[in-house]
């Protein structure tokens, strides 16, 4: 009773008790989640979904059904740095879900789907990972409605403010990103005010409000920090990071960068897209 789930995933799979391996996997990644392990996590999770069609009543054994399983598999392999593992399970998330039936379900596989690509896919050329990307989050956004203000409106409007931004639309772009500010404020919801906070950093930036957008990244950077997500706060603080160095403020970039790369080690993150991103723009800021 006291052994970890982990353990005894491997012990039930030793003794082919195969729908006690799938319990024990599902929870084994959650534990490995909760301390932030995302490699281990989305190891149990592809295990987990190996085991699935084997079980019968999976989705109750496992206590998740099917699109759970695969939207939190491509969460943690994106956070460890399989990013075409991340794409092809969020694909293969929309594939198993009804979006007539289940239509917010589907939205948030989608702003998945189009959030994952452009770590996925960096040697294909730009044109075509935006018109993705681009695709993804305005279904994404034609799924959730408008009213009441939700935290799901919220990402999903900052999600295709980002696909905007990456096709270089940057008027339509700044329209969605105060939306999901605004939103997001309505819905009392902190991590996604925290995501369009650095978004709209980045736009006020681009059109040339350089101590606004230094304000709300640092607004972000907080704004993530209580929400305790932490995913978002290296977002943020690689943000402010990349704004410090095109700036040329290297005392403060190089700050920002280390502060970003630390926090991307201790929570998991070090393989993740901005984890990588900013131990690259971390050496170069100090040299």
């Amino acid at each position: 009773d006291d052994a970890s789930a982990a353990e005894l995933a491997w012990h039930c799979l030793a003794s082919h008790d195969l729908p006690g391996g799938l319990a024990a996997l599902v929870r084994a990644a959650g534990h490995a989640t909760t301390v932030f392990a995302p490699s281990e996590a989305f190891r149990h999770l592809t295990q987990a979904l190996e085991l699935w069609p084997r079980v019968p009543d999976a989705a109750t054994v496992a206590g998740v059904d099917r699109f759970q399983l695969l939207v939190r598999a491509a969460e943690a392999a994106n956070h460890s740095g399989e990013f075409r593992q991340a794409v092809g399970l969020a694909s293969e998330a929309l594939e198993v879900i009804d979006e007539d039936a289940e239509p917010l379900r589907a939205a948030l596989a989608h702003d998945r789907l189009s959030s994952y690509l452009l770590d996925a896919e960096p040697e294909l050329e730009l044109s075509r990972v935006s018109a993705q990307m681009l695709a993804s989050s305005q279904r994404a956004v034609e799924l959730v409605p408008e009213a009441p203000p939700t935290p799901l409106r919220a990402r999903v409007a900052a999600g295709l403010a980002t696909s905007l931004m990456v096709a270089r639309d940057y008027e339509a772009a700044r329209r969605w990103g105060d939306e999901a500010l605004a939103v997001a404020r309505a819905a009392g919801s902190v991590g996604d005010e925290a995501r369009a906070l650095v978004i709209v950093a980045i736009l006020e930036l681009r059109f040339g409000d350089i101590g606004t957008a230094r304000g709300l990244l640092r607004d972000a950077d907080r704004a993530a920090a209580a929400a305790g997500n932490r995913p978002l706060e290296l977002e943020a603080r690689h943000a402010l990071g990349v704004f410090e160095f095109d700036l040329g403020n290297l005392a403060a970039a190089c700050a920002a960068l280390d502060q970003a790369t630390e926090l991307a080690e201790r929570s998991g993150l070090a393989w993740s897209g901005y984890g990588i991103d900013s131990r690259v723009l971390r050496c170069i800021a100090h040299y």
